[in-house]
């Protein structure tokens, strides 16, 4: 009796073991690459944690980058209409330029690139074509901003990956898609429609297009 219970004992203690190995063959069999599992992984768990909290202010605009972008550019200056017309190119008349002419014969300020607002400004008028709901409104025009900077950045944590995996190997890419997914001023950055996380992407884009 003593014998019978360390072995099923003994087997007890092994039998995780022994399992993993028959798993990752098995996994192989299925033609499932493990880096590729795992990748996929990252990849989930680093938009889970971007987009945990995407209305993080109430819609209070407490950070003052965002505030301009959204209250001094995408709500007062820029307005697509459709059909285009010819006065978009002219910077003293056109309705999409985000630093238009003032009275006194001066430009308003504006410190960043177009290429966001004119997303944003676009998407904000098809969601609101399509919902009934006005996406172009002060208070939520930048939750269509926010949701696009999760995407790029969780976009970048791919990036990571394959420029590490080009560069070096599969494994180094995969770590460093861990650091990046994970790192806090990456996760920061992504819940604010800012430029931050749209530049970082379109870096580690041309980097892997220079590669």
């Amino acid at each position: 009796m003593v014998k019978y219970y360390r072995c099923r004992i003994g087997l007890a203690l092994t039998r995780p073991d022994d399992n993993v190995p028959s798993l990752i063959s098995h996994l192989r069999r299925a033609g499932i690459n493990l880096t590729t599992l795992a990748l996929l992984v990252v990849l989930g768990l680093a938009f889970a944690v971007r987009i945990v909290g995407i209305d993080w202010d109430d819609g209070l605009y407490l950070h003052p980058d965002e505030r301009h972008i959204v209250a001094d550019v995408v709500v007062d200056r820029i307005a697509f209409t459709w059909p285009p017309e010819t006065s978009w190119f002219d910077p003293e008349t056109s309705p999409i330029n985000p630093r238009p002419a003032r009275e006194d014969g001066g430009y308003d300020g504006f410190a960043y690139g177009s290429f966001p607002v004119y997303v944003v400004d676009i998407l904000g008028s098809v969601t609101t074509s399509i919902t009934g709901t006005d996406w172009s409104a002060y208070d939520r025009v930048a939750y269509i901003g926010r949701a696009l900077s999760i995407l790029l950045d969780t976009g970048t944590v791919l990036l990571v990956y394959l420029i590490g995996s080009r560069v070096i190997s599969r494994t180094v890419g995969l770590a460093g898609s861990v650091v990046y997914a994970f790192l806090p001023i990456a996760i920061q950055s992504s819940h604010f429609f800012t430029v931050d996380s749209w530049l970082t992407f379109f870096i580690f884009a041309s980097l892997l297009a220079g590669i």
